[in-house]
């Protein structure tokens, strides 16, 4: 999980930071483009990108899982770093930029740490939408690569359901998230509280977005 969410930065953030800085001809349809491979229910995609895995050879592949999480946290990091970077005034780097330092230099040292409590928030929300992903779990891996979610199906057979050792497996599942929100708290609650006063489309939209992902 941590892997599928670093990639996720890798290649979200470039692509936020030049959507939120630049304008360009295709910039509402890149945006629409990702809104729409969020809001994509995965059953659609589900029987071709099984043959797929099965014919490039990522069925029950740790780097499989990790490249089809990306359709749930790729496009959940664009949308809302693209906000935080629009809320950041290009001043700023402006300011970097004319005492000597070139724009990779002005985002790593200026940019990258005034939206590090957005970092922190948007890691934490993609972590969890990972780790309470099911459906990719159950059917592009086995018991070998699954995730610990889907195992606690291990649990339930013809024979019986072992209702103990479920809800110990489910505690302990939870405990590596509840661990990680205790430990981030702070950034988590400023981060998502950035732009909760602000009138924006945007704003409105993401909390929209995590509603849905996150309701059962």
């Amino acid at each position: 999980m941590p892997t599928a969410v670093l990639l996720s930065f890798a290649l979200g953030l470039p692509v936020a930071y030049v959507m939120a800085r630049y304008r360009f001809k295709l910039r509402e349809n890149l945006y629409f483009f990702f809104l729409s491979l969020y809001f994509m229910p995965a059953v659609l995609i589900l029987i071709p990108l099984y043959l797929v895995y099965l014919t490039l050879r990522l069925y029950d592949n740790h780097l499989g899982l990790i490249l089809i999480l990306q359709l749930v946290n790729l496009p959940l990091v664009v949308l809302i770093m693209r906000s935080f970077f629009e809320d950041i005034s290009p001043e700023i780097e402006q300011s970097a930029q004319i005492d000597g330092s070139n724009r990779l230099i002005a985002f790593l040292k200026v940019t990258f740490p005034l939206a590090r409590p957005a970092l922190m928030a948007t890691g934490f929300l993609c972590t969890i939408f990972s780790w309470n992903n099911f459906m990719f779990g159950v059917i592009l891996a086995t018991t070998r690569t699954q995730p610990v979610t889907v195992g606690i199906l291990a649990f339930k057979s013809y024979e019986a359901i072992l209702w103990g050792q479920m809800a110990a497996a489910s505690v302990i599942t939870a405990l590596p998230v509840l661990i990680l929100a205790i430990s981030i708290q702070r950034y988590i609650v400023r981060g998502l509280s950035l732009g909760a006063v602000k009138d924006s489309s945007h704003y409105s939209l993401i909390r929209r977005i995590v509603a849905w992902r996150a309701s059962p």
